[in-house]
């Protein structure tokens, strides 16, 4: 592998671990508990954030949502749909990637598949949802 696969392998698993962290807490801003169910899901989301597979037919599938309230109670102690969640969580992990002086090379198509889509136009329009403007130029406003 080489010294910059390696760096944006780093970089992602830095999030991750962040994310994972993050989620320790585990509670909503008036210190409640988030319900067995959330909790599930947010941890499920975490380990699996760049599976290209991961949305909600994938968790139902592997059982981590197992009733149809599950999305809506995920939205109401989150504040986002599970959907919203994971762009989010994947375009803040990119953002890692496109601010690192040693990755200027990286191509929006290679990070998009880094970070779990398919489809370079996907993360674009992900992106474009969370910053208002495109990934590349994210990176240009960013870098300099």
């Amino acid at each position: 592998m080489s010294a910059y696969r390696k760096i944006i392998k780093q970089e992602l698993e830095d999030y991750r671990s962040q994310l994972s962290g993050c989620l320790l807490k585990m509670k909503n801003g008036n210190g409640i508990p988030w319900p067995h169910d959330v909790t599930a899901v947010s941890r499920f989301i975490s380990r699996r954030l760049y599976h290209p597979d991961l949305d909600i037919a994938y968790m139902k599938e592997n059982k981590v949502i197992k009733s149809r309230k599950v999305p809506s109670l995920f939205s109401y102690h989150i504040g986002v749909s599970i959907t919203t969640y994971i762009n989010r969580h994947r375009v803040q992990a990119s953002q890692r990637i496109l601010c690192n002086p040693k990755l200027t090379a990286v191509t929006v198509t290679d990070l998009a598949y880094k970070v779990g889509y398919r489809r370079s136009s996907t993360y674009i329009k992900a992106f474009k949802r969370c910053e208002d403007i495109p990934p590349g130029r994210w990176k240009d406003i960013n870098l300099t």
